[in-house]
Parts: structure tokens; C-alpha cells; sequence
């Protein structure tokens, strides 16, 4: 039986997550949804509409068919291109990929640093 059309679940914030949408987000106690710390964290998915943490926002699953979302590219890496694989940041941004970084999206669009593209998620990996 089919339980939702778009794997996007509700989780109250562990920080707020207002002007946040498009970072990538791990797991905390609650279950809560906490902005990734590290380079190398595993994210359940990226912010697409974040909420104070008296609300709850609205998270889309890696690994689950959401269609495509918007993340946001750090402000201090390259430029991606269309086709990029993208890897996370120690603030929870994305960059164009990073051997050793966690990867779990691919643009669907160009971006300048700083600026929020198209992307799709898939699994978390180790960037080779």
C-alpha cells in the first residue's frame, strides 16, 4: 500500500530553519531535524520549507522520489555546472563535489556560489 506520493516529512527543527531552505539536514533526538555539522555526515535530506523551531519543517528525503529540489550552493565554492554532482559542507550547503565529502545530489541547472539551483537527491555516498 502506498503511504505518501512525495517522501517529504514533517520534523520540528533542532535550530530554526528560517531562510534555510535548500540545506541539508541529519537526524537528532526527538526526532528532530538538525542542520549538518560536518562534510562527512550522512543527511536524511535537504530543507524545503523551514519553519522556527516552534513549527515544523518540511524535509525532502534522499533516496525518496520527491522530484527535484532546490539547494543551496555555498558561498565559497566554484561555480557547478549542469550535470555536477554535489557534495555537502561542514554548514550544510552544497559544492560541487569534494573527494571524501558526502554526495547525495546532482544539479539539474548551473549556479554561482551562494546561489540556490535545481537538483535532484539520490543516496548518500563517499565522493570518490
Amino acid at each position: 500500500m502506498r503511504v505518501r506520493e512525495e517522501a517529504v516529512l514533517a520534523l520540528t527543527p533542532n535550530e530554526s530553519h528560517l531562510g534555510k531552505d535548500g540545506y541539508a539536514v541529519v537526524y537528532a533526538a526527538g526526532p528532530k531535524a538538525a542542520l549538518v555539522t560536518a562534510n562527512n555526515q550522512i543527511p536524511i535530506g535537504v530543507i524545503t520549507e523551514g519553519q522556527d523551531v516552534s513549527g515544523k519543517s518540511a524535509i525532502a528525503i534522499c533516496e525518496g522520489s520527491v522530484g527535484s529540489v532546490h539547494v543551496q550552493l555555498d558561498a565559497a565554492s566554484a561555480a557547478c555546472k549542469l550535470g555536477d554532482y554535489l557534495t555537502i559542507t561542514a554548514t550544510g550547503t552544497f559544492e560541487p563535489t569534494v573527494t571524501g565529502h558526502t554526495q547525495c545530489a546532482r544539479a539539474l541547472e548551473a549556479g554561482n556560489p551562494g546561489e540556490r539551483i535545481e537538483a535532484v537527491l539520490y543516496r548518500p555516498i563517499t565522493a570518490p
